[in-house]
């Protein structure tokens, strides 16, 4: 086994851990961690979860309206 398959197996043996402790699935642990990362990088620029997510979806919009653009001319 590699130290990388180790790492991963260690990591998934602390989620199931905090499952347990939490009587939650570990997929339902694994989103939290998800959202948890994304807040420490959002504190991380200063900005707060949800302006983190206006930002996503100002970028979508814009990307969305210059492809309609371009598909006009």
């Amino acid at each position: 086994m590699t130290a990388e398959e180790s790492e991963e197996l260690r990591s998934d043996d602390q989620l199931r851990a905090i499952a347990r402790r939490n009587n939650m699935s570990a997929e339902e642990t694994e989103e939290l961690r998800s959202d948890d990362q994304l807040r420490q990088i959002a504190r991380r620029n200063n900005e707060t979860f949800e302006v983190m997510n206006q930002h996503q979806t100002s970028d979508r919009l814009r990307t969305l309206n210059s492809k309609a653009t371009e598909s006009k001319t």
